[in-house]
């Protein structure tokens, strides 16, 4: 997927999504 976004909000996305999936 491509987001339209700043490099720190990719960066808190992927931090976010890890520790997302990381919890299941």
């Amino acid at each position: 997927l491509v987001y339209d976004i700043d490099e720190d909000e990719k960066i808190i996305n992927v931090l976010w999504l890890e520790g997302h999936y990381d919890d299941k």
